[in-house]
């Protein structure tokens, strides 16, 4: 593939260059390639869960995350949104009062999901990142 074309940093889905082969010859093409990176949502210091999606997103995917979780019913329920990128991905921090935070504590994630990467639903960016065992085949 070649170089991103026109990728600005608040751009979601970068567009990169290259050559489509097929049976007719080859031509120039364009790809739309999503970003997507495991964020790990903290509330008031403590691990939640740990998801995948868009970092030109994560404050809007906080606030959602946090009502649909039952966390927060509205955004002004959040005190405080803080996040910053890590060596293995992002680390979100909310800060809420904790007693809105006890009636979602039985929401905890602690099966990692099952269907697709096995990454969303960890409770750690840790829990994912291990290092690979050596497979003889």
């Amino acid at each position: 593939m070649g170089l991103p074309v026109n990728m600005l940093d608040n751009d979601a889905s970068p567009a990169f260059t290259g050559r489509l082969i097929s049976s007719a010859g080859s031509a120039s093409a364009v790809w739309h390639l999503p970003d997507e990176a495991p964020v790990s949502i903290l509330y008031n210091g403590n691990s939640f869960a740990v998801m995948m999606l868009t970092p030109q997103d994560i404050e809007d995917f906080a606030v959602g995350f946090s009502i649909t979780e039952g966390i927060a019913d509205t955004a002004l329920d959040l005190e405080d949104v803080r996040f910053t990128e890590v060596a293995d991905g992002f680390i979100v921090n909310i800060k809420v009062d904790a007693a809105k935070l006890e009636r979602a504590e039985g929401r905890r994630r602690t099966l990692t999901g099952r269907s697709g990467c096995g990454l969303c639903g960890a409770q750690s960016l840790e829990a994912v990142m291990k290092p690979l065992r050596n497979v003889k085949g």
